[in-house]
């Protein structure tokens, strides 16, 4: 009789552990199939694209008279008329002196001699950017005692506008000679390469 007790103890524990096992496995397939599905993506809503508005088209007048010369023998354009422009309307740099007369030549031989510090600004930059090439067509502005009253930007190709600004500062600084009877304005193209 004791040892039919102790045999069913034994079967006992064996079918709890068995039990046990089969549990431990049903949750291990249970816990592996959840994290294996494919996950529910919550569905986003529609991009809703919102009309571009279109600016109005840039209304050119037609009574704006042309002002320049092109001066062969200097390479530059030089303004010889004045435009009515409105009071409203000037550009910066605007004089209401008298548009003078320069000598072309005169201007060439000034900037060039003076070019070295332009080529600085260049230089500078070429070190942070050695495939820096280009022009740099400005427009000066000078008055009657040839201090510059402004510098636009007619084309750049070099396309590097610390450079433009390094440029535009040190011709800003330069005193040029003076035009006869008031104001002048010009066009000069720097043309940037490296040194070989």
């Amino acid at each position: 009789m004791a040892d039919n007790q102790g045999s069913r103890g034994s079967k006992g524990i064996v079918l709890l552990l068995a039990g046990g096992v089969i549990i431990l496995i049903i949750a291990g397939v249970v816990f592996f199939m959840q994290r294996s599905a494919p996950a529910k993506h919550k569905e986003t809503p529609p991009v809703i694209e919102e009309p571009i508005e279109i600016p109005a088209p840039l209304v050119i007048s037609d009574n704006i008279k042309p002002i320049e010369q092109i001066s062969p023998d200097a390479g530059a354009t030089v303004a010889t008329e004045t435009p009515q422009t409105p009071k409203g309307d000037r550009p910066r740099g605007y004089s209401s002196e008298p548009m003078g007369k320069i000598d072309t030549r005169q201007i060439k031989v000034f900037i060039n001699s003076r070019f070295s510090q332009v080529r600085a600004c260049y230089e500078r930059r070429l070190k942070l950017n050695p495939m820096l090439e280009g022009t740099l067509d400005l427009r000066i502005a000078i008055s009657s005692s040839g201090k510059v009253t402004g510098i636009g930007v007619n084309k750049d190709t070099v396309g590097d506008s610390t450079m433009t600004k390094c440029v535009k500062s040190t011709i800003k600084k330069w005193k040029f000679p003076a035009p006869e009877g008031g104001r002048a304005v010009f066009d000069k193209p720097f043309k940037f390469k490296k040194k070989i």
